[in-house]
């Protein structure tokens, strides 16, 4: 496992990322961040176990107390994870910057309007790019397409608001399908 992936399994643990933000504020010991997080001192144990492991934190003796561990974070496993990040945003980048460029050269760049707001904004319609703002909303709209009306007219018929029919040779109705009930 490279140190990176240490670094992110140690801090997939929200109550890890916990411990380094109260380290990030200043350095502490194991019992004062047990309390202040809530978490059993075996608990916390054995998360700062981990993040020394994984070499996020150090331990240091305190002078006061020889007996006492504070813990301090430590800045080369973050600077890696930092320098990742910057590589992964920069490849995020570059490819956004292409997909806008293909797309202004597919459609032109985009015009704003100039109240920035459509016709379709005002009637309370989402407008996306191509729709015309005089067309009529399918916003709550009855379902329209085959069999609407069969199945409004089943509805009718049954009383049943899903439209089913039942089917009177014995066959049960499973799906849009119907399968014969009993051998074949």
């Amino acid at each position: 496992m490279s140190q990176l992936d240490a670094t992110l399994a140690a801090l997939a643990d929200p109550n890890r990322r916990n411990v380094v933000d109260l380290l990030r504020r200043a350095p502490r010991r194991a019992g004062d961040l047990a309390d202040e997080l809530g978490v059993s001192r075996p608990a916390m144990s054995r998360h700062l176990k981990v993040l020394r492991r994984t070499g996020l934190i150090e331990p240091a003796s305190d002078d006061a107390d020889a007996r006492a561990r504070i813990y301090r974070l430590l800045p080369e496993p973050f600077s890696a994870l930092r320098r990742w990040l910057d590589d992964v945003e920069q490849f995020w980048r570059h490819e956004l910057d292409a997909f806008r460029r293909h797309a202004e050269a597919l459609h032109g760049p985009p015009a704003a309007p100039s109240s920035g707001r459509t016709a379709r904004d005002d009637a309370g319609v989402c407008a996306r790019p191509g729709d015309d703002a005089t067309a009529p909303s399918r916003r709550g709209s009855a379902r329209s397409g085959p069999g609407t009306k069969q199945r409004a007219a089943s509805a009718r018929r049954t009383g049943s608001p899903g439209g089913s029919v039942e089917p009177r040779d014995g066959a049960a109705r499973v799906g849009p399908r119907v399968r014969r009930a009993g051998p074949r």
